[in-house]
């Protein structure tokens, strides 16, 4: 009995990893191929321009957010038998989605999966043997955090260099202005010495 116990977890991780993998290639499958998919990301990349073709964006719009509902609904389906059934139960998984798309892109759906691996990896192998089990989520916690910190920093400090440069600029304008108002008016007006 103890052989069954074992390999019930097993073939649901399989099943749920198989699903994953299925539903992916659907997704991808009818966002590239469909020409409802199509329309969905013409009104997703240029909602304009879409309406000037004639796809209606609010329906478009609504309709990917039923999809993603059903994608969701599914990762809940999978999930439910591994973690413990409560409402809060999708908030650890919901930390490990979003770190695995930040790592994988959050654009891209291939990386998303990707980064979903990545993550499970690097949480499994920090867990075992550098944090250990308790603060498993501080790891996605500490990737989500390097990634943002990674991706915002530097427009702040690109924004700061730009207002500083703006006003380097309208400082050096407003001396060559003085300067040669300075000289005009001299010129006028030339002093005794």
């Amino acid at each position: 009995m103890s052989g069954l116990s074992v390999c019930i977890p097993v073939l649901n991780e399989e099943g749920a990893i198989g699903v994953t993998l299925v539903l992916l290639v659907l997704v991808y499958l009818f966002f590239r191929f469909t020409s409802l998919g199509l329309a969905m990301r013409a009104a997703a990349h240029n909602p304009a321009s879409a309406r000037l073709v004639g796809i209606r964006v609010g329906w478009m719009l609504a309709l990917g957010w039923g999809l993603a509902a059903a994608v969701g609904s599914v990762a809940g389906m999978m999930v439910a038998p591994i973690v413990f059934l409560e409402p809060n139960m999708m908030g650890g998984v919901l930390l490990y989605a979003f770190a695995a798309a930040l790592v994988g892109g959050i654009d891209n759906p291939g990386g998303a999966v990707f980064g979903g691996f990545l993550m499970s990896v690097l949480e499994n192998v920090l867990g075992a043997f550098v944090i250990g089990n308790e603060l498993k989520l501080a790891v996605a916690l500490m990737i989500i955090i390097g990634v943002l910190g990674a991706l915002i920093v530097p427009n702040f400090i690109d924004r700061a260099d730009d207002a500083r440069v703006t006003a380097a600029k309208t400082d050096v304008n407003n001396l060559m202005q003085a300067l040669k108002l300075y000289k005009l008016d001299n010129q006028r007006y030339p002093t005794a010495e």
